[in-house]
């Protein structure tokens, strides 16, 4: 009997075992996708959202407008399915808030009558009241002074502490090293998809041609689904249409990144001091 309950345990373990690694396994070598989109319209707002999916969409997680608010949501079956925030109405308490409230009160008469009793005018206060009232100002602009040299010297102590650690020629390794690992990753999660049908003007033609040809240096700035259109003859800064950028994200280069910065010594004695 006890040898059939400790195999039944271990079986069970084994199986919670290979779950988390395959867990793991997707987590880190199977790609999560990301995409932004965002969207203007002539007299309308601007609208975005932010999305990140996995398993061939199977789940998606999104920063988008429901209701009316930009709200967190999370879905499964191919975005069939809403797991949070679940689509059950709610009782809508309307209670009203704080403006409202404040300008209510505001608008009572027995209310108003009382504040204006007691409005005041600095001009009729008498000589010592005016007198400690200059004091008073007097006490905040030195303290208003005070409170700036002392930042002054607060950012100028950090900034030689700053300067002075970036002299080691360890840390300047570090920070070489970090940069260099950095630019890695962004090469490696850079969008791969750009779909855009844009309208835009800066202003001035001169900005807007020099902008038009930064644009023109990215890559898929004017595929076959992007189109973006420069209007030089405009004297309003308006962008109108919509952009969607697409990409996809390795963990396991996350994963290398925080490993080989942990592992490297400039970059751990740069942390520790």
């Amino acid at each position: 009997m006890l040898l059939t309950i400790l195999k039944w345990v271990g079986i069970v373990l084994l199986v919670i075992l290979i779950a988390l690694l395959g867990i793991l396994a997707y987590c880190l070598f199977l790609p999560m996708g990301y995409g932004i989109k965002a969207s203007h319209q002539a007299g309308g707002e601007y609208q975005f959202s932010v999305r990140a999916w996995g398993f061939l969409h199977f789940w998606q997680i999104a920063m988008m407008e429901i209701d009316g608010e930009y709200q967190l949501a999370i879905f499964a079956f191919w975005g069939k399915l809403r797991l949070y925030p679940s689509k059950k109405k709610q009782e809508s308490t309307s209670q009203p808030s704080f403006e409202e409230t404040a300008q209510s009160i505001l608008d009572d008469e027995d209310i108003s009558d009382i504040l204006c009793e007691k409005e005041v005018n600095l001009d009729d206060l008498p000589p010592k009241q005016e007198a400690m009232k200059e004091q008073k100002h007097e006490k905040r602009n030195s303290s208003k002074v005070k409170e700036k040299t002392s930042t002054i010297k607060e950012s100028k102590a950090s900034w030689n502490k700053f300067h002075n650690k970036f002299k080691d020629a360890h840390n300047k390794k570090a920070v070489e090293f970090f940069l260099q690992k950095i630019l890695w990753l962004i090469k490696k999660t850079k969008p791969n998809i750009l779909h855009a049908d844009v309208e835009f003007s800066l202003g001035d033609p001169a900005l807007t041609g020099l902008s038009t040809g930064v644009i023109s240096l990215c890559p898929g700035a004017y595929g076959k689904k992007t189109k973006i259109y420069p209007d030089f003859e405009s004297d309003d800064i308006y962008m109108n249409g919509w952009i969607e950028i697409k990409g996809i994200v390795f963990f396991v280069h996350i994963v290398y990144l925080i490993i080989s910065i942990f592992f490297n010594k400039d970059c751990r004695r740069l942390i520790q001091s």
